[in-house]
Formats: structure tokens, sequence, C-alpha cells
């Protein structure tokens, strides 16, 4: 290749670079900066052109390092960075302190930020979608390169624009919510209002409940102030689970050295165990009736580990002061009258499950028994705290129903969410990885997971299965708890008797 030519190609590739660069800082400041015109746009986008390249370029160095370790250090990256650029472009701040506020920012209300980003991956998939499956047709049309890449430009950048717009409206509810001032916004004040306080009614007043992220957030500090406890009840959880799995595995593993010390494989093995001994058929027999047994134990030891956790996990959310064992001790003495009280509550839940809504109405009444049972007077009946909880939930029945439906959907939604972020960030991370070994001239560096290795795959549904069953249920726990408590006040609150009304 003449010299020349390579000079001209990297002068172009170069000179392109910085229109994109460019067109992006000024589309960053007129979303950031409404009241600009058009000139002050690119004139201020101009001045600011370094500080954003390098900006991009230190989060590309970051996001590539996270994905070169593996996909979720990149993915928790790309979620902390996001709103960088937009903190440079609204609140005129330097490289450095951009990264720390979206960091902060991010922080402090995580869980809505991540949830409120599942349109930005599913933009980037369509994006992507749309110029390997499109990009053909429309080459085959035109038979012409430059317009190929003008027309697929022009469709791809009205995606991107509108996620850039999106992102931005979450970055603003997000500043306003935390109270952060922007410059231009400082400069204006508004007027003094002055302000007439009413005396609020007492009569006809009912307290409402909290809204869902608030006392998710509620949830998530007591959680975090019980973790140990309430990791040493989710530990212990399990072990029925492991329990009934060992004696599955015990099971088949002797069906396995039966099968090959009889020689009963093929296709007529089960023939020749009509020909043995009837020693061995009465094996057999003792065999089944043992498995029978000891799965039937199984399921016993694990009914009474759950109810004893259940009423355990109350407590431990309740008293701070509990340990774990304080906290099965105190469930084991009240575990009888609950096997009667969860019966009903089972049975009545199984049986009206047949039908959609009466199972839904039974299971948002009968959802706050066990704490009901654990919280409130010693000498219940199998039936009173089923009654209680109905009354508890009376009138608010809607509020509850939304904030339950809420907590079960959470999981996955943060698992879809999560997994549109992997499937986008994984062209991303080939070209990181492409560009490492272009720049080291041979193959990337030995230890660097490859997105067709089965171990990645399998680390991640671990993580996502190991977040869902040792954080979530947990978490929910916590999540019924306050909403058990808000029902409580709020019922205390509607049951103070008001004062009678006299007429002369």
């Amino acid at each position: 290749m003449d010299p020349s030519l390579r000079y001209l190609a990297g002068g172009g590739i170069l000179t392109c670079l910085l229109a994109s660069l460019y067109t992006q800082t000024a589309l960053l400041l007129a979303v950031s900066n409404q009241h600009l015109d058009l000139g002050d746009v690119l004139a201020k986008a101009w001045s600011r052109l370094v500080s954003y390249t390098l900006l991009i370029l230190l989060m590309a160095i970051i996001i590539g390092l996270g994905y070169s370790i593996l996909i979720f250090p990149g993915v928790i990256a790309i979620v902390l960075l996001i709103f960088a650029p937009f903190i440079l472009a609204a609140e005129n701040v330097g490289v450095t302190e951009a990264i720390s506020k979206s960091v902060s920012y991010v922080a402090h209300d995580w869980l809505r930020v991540f949830l409120c980003l599942a349109p930005v991956p599913l933009l980037i998939i369509f994006s992507l979608m749309f110029f390997a499956y499109g990009g053909t047709p429309i080459l085959w049309v035109t038979r012409n390169a430059f317009a190929f890449v003008v027309i697929v430009s022009a469709v791809i950048s009205v995606p991107f624009m509108l996620m850039t717009l999106y992102i931005y409206h979450v970055y603003d509810d997000l500043r306003k919510s935390l109270g952060v001032v922007l410059p231009a916004d400082s400069a204006i004040s508004p007027l003094p209002q002055t302000t007439v306080e009413l005396p609020s009614p007492v009569l006809f007043s009912s307290q409402e409940l909290s809204p869902f992220f608030e006392m998710l957030q509620q949830a998530w500090k007591i959680f975090q102030e019980r973790f140990f406890c309430l990791s040493v009840l989710n530990l212990v959880s399990y072990f029925p689970h492991v329990l009934n799995l060992s004696v599955l595995v015990a099971a088949y593993v002797i069906v396995s050295i039966f099968i090959d010390a009889f020689g009963l494989k093929g296709d007529f093995g089960a023939v020749a165990l009509l020909f043995l001994p009837r020693s061995v058929h009465i094996l057999i027999i003792l065999g089944i009736m043992l498995f029978g047994v000891l799965y039937l134990c199984s399921a016993i030891l694990g009914l009474i580990t759950y109810l004893h956790l259940e009423l355990a996990f109350v407590y431990a959310i309740a008293d701070a002061t509990l340990t774990p064992w304080q906290a099965l001790k105190k469930s084991r003495a009240r575990l009888r009258g609950f096997f009667r009280s969860n019966l009903h509550r089972k049975f009545i839940l199984i049986t009206s499950g047949v039908l959609l809504f009466p199972g839904c109405m039974f299971w948002v009444w009968y959802e706050f028994t066990p704490f009901i049972f654990a919280m409130e007077r010693e000498g219940q009946t199998p039936l009173s705290s089923l009654v209680e909880s109905r009354e508890l939930v009376r009138n608010l029945w809607g509020p509850v129903l939304k904030r339950m439906i809420s907590l079960r959907m959470l999981p996955i939604l943060v698992i879809s969410v999560l997994s549109l972020i992997l499937i986008a960030g994984l062209p991303f991370q080939q070209i990181f990885v492409l560009f490492l070994s272009i720049f080291s001239r041979g193959m990337p560096p030995a230890g660097m997971p490859s997105l067709h290795d089965p171990t990645i795959w399998l680390l991640t549904i671990a993580g996502l299965y190991f977040y869902t069953l040792f954080f979530q249920i947990p978490l929910q726990k916590v999540f019924l708890y306050l909403l058990y408590t808000e029902l409580k006040e709020a019922k205390n609150s509607e049951s103070v008797p008001s004062q009678p009304l006299y007429y002369s």
C-alpha cells in the first residue's frame, strides 16, 4: 500500500472521529441546556470537545477493563458511569468530577436507575439487529458503499438520539430528587411564596402506604443491618433441599451399582430382572420401601424446617438484638400452633388457586398471617390469625396487591434488565478484545475469558441464582414485615374514636 494513501486514510478516519465526537458533544449540550440557541451550542461544544473526548476515552477504558475481567464488572461500570456525559454537559464540571458524581447519583438510588435503564439495551439491540439484518438489503439495493453508510447512519441515529433523550430525563429526575441545582437554574431565583397552613382534618382521614421504592429502600437498610442473622437463617433453609437431593442422588448411585452388578443393561434388562433369585427381589422391595421412608422423612423435615424458619425470620427482622439461635429457639416454642394456622392458610390458598381472582384475593388477605401469629397475642386459635390478616388488609386491598405484585416481579425485572444489558454489551466486549489483540499484535492475553467459554455463562447463571435465593428471599421477608407494620399503623389510626358531635 502506498504510504501517502495510508496517511490519507488515517487522516480521514481521524477527521470522521473528530466530527463524530464534536456532534455528540453538541447533542449533549443541546439536550442539557435547552435555553441555548444553535450558535451557542456549537461554540460551547468546541470548547468542551477535549473534556468530552477524555471522558469517553476514560469511560471506554474502565468499561473495557470490566468486560475483560468478566461480564458483570462491565455491566456495573456501564450503570455507574452512564450519567457522566450529561453531568459534564449540564453541570459544567471536569472529567473526574463528572465520573464521581455519576457514581454517587447512581449509588443513591441504584435499583430504580437500574430498572429504568431497560429501554437502553433494547434500543442498542434493535440498532445492532437492524445493522446486521437490514444492512444487507440496503447495500444490495443501493449498490453504493457511500450511500449505504449514509442511509444506515441516518436510521441508526434515530434510536440513539431517543436513547440520549431518555437517559437525560432519567438523570434530570434523579438530580432533582437529590436537590442538585444546575448552574443555569441557580441564577433564576424563584419569587418567595406565602403559604397558609390549613388545619388538617382529623375525621375521615386514613394513613396512606409509603411508595414501593421508598419501602424497598427501607427494607434494604434493615436487610443490611440484619444481614448476618438473616443469612444464617437462609442458609439453614437450604438444609432440607440438600437432604432431599442427597436421598435422590444416593438412590441413583445405588440403582446404577445394582444394574452394573447384575448386568441389567440393554433393551431386555428389565426382562432379566424377573430371573433373579427371590432374595434379590426381597432386597429390591426393601430398598424401595427404605427409599420411600427416607424421602417421606426428608419431606416432613423440610416442612417442619420451613415453618420453623417462617417464624424465625419474623422474630429476627423485628428484633435486631436476637441471634439466629435465639430466633430459632423463640419460634420453636410456638411451632405447633403455627402449624395448624398455616395448614388452614395453605388449604384456603390451594383450593382458591383453581380460579385466578379468588386465589389472588385470598393471597393478599392471608399473606400477613405469619407476622400476626408471631407478633400478636399468644392465645390464638388457628383461624384467628387468618381473620386478623384479612381485617388488616380491608379497605387497602388494592394498594397492598400492587406492592406485593411489584415485590414478586422485582427479581424477574432485575434479571431481565441484567440479561438485556449483557446481550447488548457482548458486541462491545468483542470489539474490545479485537482492539486489544491488534495492539498486542497477536492473540488476547492468556486468561482473558472468551464469550464462547461456557464457564462465563455458568458463572452468570450461578450469580443470578445466588441473587434470587440468597438476597431476594430475605429482602422479601423484610419488605413484607414493613408492609405489615404500615398496615398495622393505618388500622390503629382508623380505630381511634372520633369525638362525638353535639347539637344544641
